[in-house]
């Protein structure tokens, strides 16, 4: 766990919990991160996700 998801008790969950994901060295440098949500668009578009610029190469298996 990384050191900043500790202090997530301190503020909201999720948006601690984002700012937890953003700020890992894992993800830093990636050209692309893709994520699905139902409700709270506004959440993520705070970090910068939004719709699909390409939704025609977006293919799905459910």
């Amino acid at each position: 766990m990384c050191s900043c998801c500790l202090n997530i008790r301190a503020r909201d969950s999720a948006s601690g919990m984002m700012e937890c994901v953003m700020a890992h060295s894992d993800v830093q440098g990636l050209r692309r991160m893709m994520l699905m949500t139902s409700d709270v668009h506004g959440l993520y578009a705070r970090f910068g996700f939004g719709p699909s610029a390409h939704p025609e190469r977006v293919m799905e298996k459910v």
